[in-house]
């Protein structure tokens, strides 16, 4: 009866070489920069009791993701979330808050593991597959199915109204969602390995390796698409020369920091947008660190109106038709006095009105002039600080938007309809043009890129893939483990002869340490190396060896 068992723990080895397969390297991940985020759609499997989530992130600060849930006409933002990587806040529904103290935002990978019970409320963390914090929270009360998932903020409604200044500034990698209770071994194991995708009680399984792409595959049987937030691409243009448009979607942006002078004196802006929002969401903003303030701002497509300071001007040109419009705005420093001119229109003040009473409308900061160079110009939205994370949600243009262009100079009403649908290239920038966005930039590159040559490169706020070594990596198979996997068909046979001749548990003793596995139930071929491990006593490592042999 000695070779038997020598030979189970022989082959026992062979399979535990095998649960280092190269099912996800982890080498790549989706980056974060404070402004951006990703989401689902409504989980509709989403767990209600039991529930587990394991992740892999490397972080600097801010919010890790939310799950919030519409219910009776009002959004739960608290449903669920994971608040704070400095100091882990969780949250498991109104008023039930765990601040772990536990600081996931060291510039360092780590495994981020969580597991809940709704009937007792306890509540698990682990870090790096150690058990770092234990509480009791929210016991009794299930969670929602059908609510949305946001990685990277914490939502106050449905995929939007980011709490500002809050969002990551890092890395996330491997999020898994399961609808159970993941043992103490589980966890231990995801903190180092990537499930392949069909276990049991597995929702979701986003190794976010795409590298490239606007939305993560959902790796589980779940099939719950990550879609990564920000601006897109739209096929839908006003021009038909350039193929695409950005798209941006309220709690989007470009933003740039001007690398270049942008005009302080007379000026002409103008651009391509297609909406149908009559909201007061803005159109373009400038933010000065000194004194905290917007100096300037463009905004309501439904009333077009323009502040410079203290001073407004609603000119009443709605841009909210649904349809393609451009729009041409001019502004002269000597008079301060504003133009708007509508599909090459003059549409501000009317044409019909006469020039003294024209003479007699509000100027703009007469005499005055604009930032050369801000810290921030914002297209499509807000910010309140000069770097991070803080555009100001809730008043962010719904639109799309191309060919927008900054001139130092009052272009007339001819010269704007003579050049409106023209499309200008690297080489024949006019000396006036001082910023030009096509705004048909590849759908994979954060990167608007400024055609004048000068340098006034936007970025936009959506989530870059990265390729990164997250720490542990996942082991690779070498060739000889490839062979022993090659194998696997030989020994089958043999090896199922074995099981059967065995009683329904199976003690393999070893070193004197004997462990129990069950060859049945819980360990099957579904788990695969995520089995249920049971272990008389001894290294429980030990016995998963056995449990994967068992499994396969």
């Amino acid at each position: 009866m000695h070779s038997l068992p020598l030979f189970l723990c022989i082959l026992c080895g062979v399979f535990f070489l095998q649960s280092y397969a190269d099912i996800n390297p982890g080498s790549i991940g989706l980056q974060f920069f404070g402004n951006e985020y990703a989401y689902t759609q409504k989980i509709a499997s989403f767990p209600k009791t039991d529930f587990s989530l394991t992740l892999r992130i490397q972080a600097k600060s801010g919010s890790i993701l939310s799950y919030g849930v519409l219910e009776n006409a009002r959004f739960d933002s608290s449903h669920f979330s994971l608040l704070e990587a400095g100091s882990l806040v969780i949250n498991r529904g109104q008023g039930q808050t765990w601040s772990t103290g536990v600081n996931f935002a060291d510039s360092q990978w780590h495994a981020l593991g969580l597991t809940w019970k709704m009937s007792t409320g306890q509540m698990i963390l682990y870090k790096d597959g150690v058990v770092v914090g234990t509480n009791t929270i929210g016991k009794g009360s299930s969670m929602s199915i059908n609510g949305f998932l946001v990685l990277g903020q914490q939502q106050n409604c449905a995929v939007g109204c980011f709490t500002s200044q809050k969002g990551l500034v890092g890395i996330i990698a491997d999020v898994t969602i399961w609808d159970t209770v993941l043992s103490l071994n589980q966890i231990e194991y995801l903190s180092t390995n990537a499930p392949s995708g069909d276990e049991l009680n597995l929702i979701s399984f986003w190794p976010l390796f795409e590298n490239k792409g606007l939305f993560g595959e959902d790796k589980s049987i779940g099939s719950n698409s990550l879609y990564i937030g920000g601006p897109t691409t739209s096929g839908d243009v006003g021009l038909k020369e350039l193929a695409s448009s950005v798209s941006l979607h309220k709690f989007d942006a470009v933003i740039l920091p001007p690398q270049n002078d942008l005009p302080t004196g007379d000026f002409t802006i103008e651009f391509w947008i297609k909406t149908s929002t009559v909201d007061d969401n803005i159109i373009l903003s400038y933010f000065m660190s000194s004194g905290g303030s917007s100096p300037f701002v463009i905004r309501n497509p439904g009333a077009l109106t323009i502040i410079r300071n203290n001073d407004k001007i609603v000119t009443d040109v709605s841009l909210a038709t649904g349809a393609w419009n451009h729009a041409a705005i001019t502004w002269s420093q000597q008079t301060g006095r504003l133009r708007v001119y509508k599909n090459g229109a003059l549409s501000y003040p009317p044409a019909w009105l006469p020039q003294a009473d024209y003479d007699l409308m509000p100027t703009l900061n007469f005499g005055g002039v604009i930032p050369a160079r801000p810290d921030r110009v914002v297209l499509g939205n807000s910010v309140i600080c000069a770097v991070g994370s803080c555009i100001v949600h809730g008043s962010g243009l719904d639109a799309l938007v191309q060919e927008f262009r900054f001139w130092n100079s009052v272009r007339t009403q001819k010269e704007v309809q003579e050049t409106k649908d023209h499309i200008f290239s690297p080489d024949s920038i006019p000396s006036s043009l001082v910023l030009y966005w096509k705004l048909d930039d590849s759908p994979d590159s954060i990167t608007v890129s400024d055609i004048t040559g000068k340098g006034n490169d936007g970025t936009k706020t959506i989530p870059m893939w990265v390729n990164t070594i997250i720490a542990p990596p996942f082991p690779k198979l070498s060739d000889l483990n490839q062979q022993i996997i090659n194998m696997r068909s030989q020994m089958s046979n043999i090896y199922d002869y074995i099981r059967e001749a065995l009683e329904p548990t199976m003690v393999i003793p070893r070193n004197e340490t004997a462990f129990t596995v069950p060859n049945q139930g819980k360990c099957d071929r579904r788990y695969k190396y995520l089995c249920t491990l049971q272990t008389q006593s001894g290294n429980a490592a030990a016995a998963s060896v056995a449990a994967a042999a068992a499994a396969a």
